[in-house]
């Protein structure tokens, strides 16, 4: 099995500085920490297999009908399920981008006369965002499934501009996928949901879906997540003013890199960074395996100050050490 994914410092062993996750630098805010342990006193018991309380949650977080929501084991889940119920014949993937979507695409086997298009809004690996007008006008297209993965939309300023959520209820073939991995640095809970407006096709991924694939724990993290708007809107400018300072330095060390939106940026160096950062404590995001990428091709997490400080210490000794 190849492992396709950042996140992965654990397998180096010692301590690692991870860049390669782009998880909320700052940690998993205490009162979802403090939710999730409570919630482990009840590990005796099933989770609620609808997560019932957990979708009315962020049904009033992102104004939709708790009806139009799906909660999932993180969201890769959820594309797989997706995939499963639609089961495609065609996607449109505009790489580089995650990995998963057409590896979920290839699991399903389609069957149907269905096109999905894929749109991870703003994009991974590069940060860049699509304008809400293009994702409008190829929606219109009735034929064609629009599946618009949005779990990095909390850390963009001005979010309201790009975010489709409020597109679901006048687009029936629309599907916005959020996640609060991210921003609630909860990976190892693995919680994500899913938005439509097409009940047949909520009907489909439900009966694809695995049974309680949602613990008890994560979702009493969620219902928390949920209800914390402070969060976001802290770490938006966080990150605005961190990623600021990083792409200062890399001008400086002139660093090629993709202007991004998010919480992470992608650039262009020498082969064998990664492996050289190493040495210094310190795991990249080799992007060599997204498809559309090359060797050379980076990407990075916006960390805390001190944090990108020891990165660009660290880039300073391996480039100026081979110039």
């Amino acid at each position: 099995m190849k492992y396709t994914h950042g996140g992965n410092a654990f397998l180096y062993g010692g301590e690692i500085l991870d860049f390669s996750a782009n998880i909320n630098p700052l940690g998993t805010p205490e009162p979802v920490r403090e939710a999730a342990a409570r919630a482990a006193a009840r590990a005796d018991t099933y989770p609620d297999y609808m997560c019932t309380e957990l979708r009315e949650a962020i049904a009033a977080r992102e104004g939709v009908p708790a009806g139009y929501i799906i909660c999932g084991n993180g969201a890769a889940e959820l594309i797989y399920s997706a995939m499963y119920a639609i089961r495609p014949t065609r996607c449109v993937i505009h790489n580089p981008t995650f990995s998963e979507y057409g590896a979920a695409a290839r699991a399903a086997r389609g069957t149907t006369e269905k096109e999905v298009e894929f749109i991870c809004n703003p994009n991974n690996p590069t940060g860049l965002l699509m304008p809400k007008d293009d994702i409008k006008s190829r929606a219109n297209e009735n034929d064609r499934v629009m599946f618009i993965d949005e779990c990095f939309m909390d850390f963009v300023t001005g979010y309201e501009k790009y975010s489709c959520v409020d597109l679901i209820e006048d687009y029936k073939n629309l599907i916005v996928l959020k996640s609060f991995t991210k921003m609630y640095a909860i990976p190892g809970l693995r919680l994500g949901y899913l938005m439509t407006s097409n009940t047949d096709l909520l009907e489909k991924i439900h009966a694809v879906r695995q049974p309680w694939s949602v613990s008890t724990v994560a979702q009493a993290a969620g219902i928390a997540a949920a209800r914390d708007l402070h969060t976001p809107e802290f770490m938006r400018e966080y990150i605005a003013s961190a990623r600021k300072t990083l792409e200062t330095e890399f001008d400086r060390l002139g660093i090629e890199y993709i202007k991004s939106a998010a919480n992470f940026i992608m650039f262009k160096s020498e082969p064998g960074l990664k492996e050289a950062l190493l040495k210094y404590g310190i795991l990249i995001r080799d992007c060599s395996d997204f498809t559309g990428a090359g060797i050379g091709d980076y990407r990075i997490a916006v960390r805390t100050g001190g944090e990108n400080r020891r990165l660009i210490k660290a880039l300073e000794a391996v480039l100026w050490q081979n110039r």
